[in-house]
């Protein structure tokens, strides 16, 4: 939504769904902008304007767009964000004004326990909209918060799978009842402990995990 560099990104947007329609990709993800800092409302003129065009152009090439939900803000919120997609919300403010079945979400629980947001509850609302699924968590440190606020370091902190709060086997749970039949990724990077020469670690864990609630096939 950086008018400055709106047409580069206009490209790279088209560029991406053409690249999945050649390699036979059913889905495309990434952020839907924002106005940065502006309110996250403000952004919704220019929301409609740039993703009405983009939709028509996936539908055009059976292509999906999923947005991520990650807020890319301040301690893990929409506080100087660059992401407008980032509440349930403005999810839903953002399939009324475009409601095509070319925009959907790349859902991300983690990002829903950072704002106190049950994940569970998103998905009861807007499991058909899932078309791509981030399985990375997050953890509230009670201890900091009660006595620090959200406003510090450590207070919540990204975790892999069965490590944090998401209750993953519920998670799965409604993302087959709402018919999902996409691919359910582990994103790594983010969990403090298992990190470095611990990240192969803590992605096999992951893995183990999570297969009490997928066969793995």
């Amino acid at each position: 939504m950086d008018t400055e560099k709106a047409e580069e990104y206009k490209c790279l947007v088209r560029n991406s769904i053409l690249l999945a329609e050649k390699m036979k990709v059913p889905v495309v993800a990434g952020f839907s902008g924002r106005v940065v800092g502006k309110d996250l409302k403000e952004s919704v003129p220019m929301y409609k304007k740039l993703w009405e065009e983009h939709a028509r152009f996936a539908e055009d090439h059976n292509v999906k767009i999923a947005f991520e939900n990650c807020p890319m803000g301040s301690f893990h919120t929409p506080c100087n964000g660059i992401n407008f997609m980032c509440t349930p919300e403005m999810w839903e403010i953002a399939f009324n004004e475009v409601p095509s079945d070319a925009l959907g979400l790349e859902w991300d629980p983690s990002h829903l326990i950072c704002q106190f947001i049950d994940p569970v509850v998103t998905l009861r609302k807007f499991g058909k909209k899932v078309y791509h699924v981030h399985t990375k968590d997050a953890h509230i440190n009670q201890d900091i918060i009660k006595q620090y606020g959200i406003w510090y370091p450590g207070a919540i902190e990204h975790c892999f799978p069965g490590l944090g709060d998401t209750d993953w086997g519920i998670c799965i749970k409604e993302l087959l009842r709402q018919g999902y039949t996409g691919d359910i990724n582990i994103e790594g990077w983010h969990d403090l402990v298992y990190s470095r020469n611990k990240e192969d670690e803590g992605l096999i864990n992951t893995f183990k995990y999570l297969t009490n609630f997928v066969v793995h096939d």
